[in-house]
Parts: structure tokens; C-alpha cells; sequence
């Protein structure tokens, strides 16, 4: 997967989550005890980890890409 794709998915899936978490700040739904536990046990755990990922993404593809290296090294 290219830089700009991960980038791509990365922001469509923070955006999505967004979207979640308005939809339960602004409607009814955070009423619901299974909704408001789903957003703070799921939601905002993903939510924060794209960010963190849009935020270093040079880093996390240098880490993907290290864990690729160890396995071609290891099947030669």
C-alpha cells in the first residue's frame, strides 16, 4: 500500500468515526447505554489512533516496513 493510500484510508476512517461521535453528541442515541459504551470502548480508542497514525505516518510506515524486512531476511 502506498503513502498516499494509507493516507487516504487513514483519513476516510477518522472522518467516519467523527461522524459517530457527533451523531451521538447531537441526537438521542447517547441515551442509549450499548450506543454511549460502543463510542467510549471503540470509537474513541480508533478515533484517537488515526489521528495518531495521520500524525506519524513516516514513522508507522518505517515501522511497517521494518517488520517486512525481518520477514524476507528470515525466509532467504
Amino acid at each position: 500500500m502506498s503513502n498516499k493510500q494509507l493516507r487516504n484510508v487513514v483519513r476516510l476512517v477518522h472522518l467516519a468515526i467523527a461522524v459517530i461521535i457527533a451523531a451521538f453528541a447531537y441526537s438521542p442515541l447517547r441515551l442509549n447505554d450499548t450506543f454511549a459504551a460502543v463510542v467510549q470502548f471503540v470509537v474513541i480508542p480508533v478515533l484517537i489512533v488515526s489521528g495518531l497514525v495521520m500524525w506519524q505516518q513516516p514513522l508507522v510506515i518505517k515501522w511497517l516496513n521494518r517488520g517486512r524486512s525481518h520477514e524476507q531476511k528470515a525466509s532467504m
